[in-house]
């Protein structure tokens, strides 16, 4: 959040979207996750799990955050 008043618009809004999309994303993934766990179909997700899962899904967020905005395209 420091950093923000360095940005542009582009990479403000590219922040913006990844967020987003890791929210919902991750969000979505740990609440299936824990349902799964909850009805004793996978095992209980433990806390390296949790944070693996965050990390992994902002990764992939800032790659498909990138990918819509055409930044992944080749020169």
């Amino acid at each position: 959040i420091r950093d923000w008043s360095h940005y542009d618009e582009m990479m403000l809004q590219l922040s913006r979207d990844a967020g987003n999309i890791a929210f919902c994303g991750v969000g979505g993934a740990l609440l299936l996750w824990a349902s799964a766990a909850w009805l004793s179909l996978a095992p209980a997700p433990t806390p390296l799990a949790l944070v693996a899962t965050i990390m992994g899904g902002f990764l992939l967020s800032i790659f498909v955050a990138s990918a819509r905005r055409g930044l992944l395209m080749p020169r």
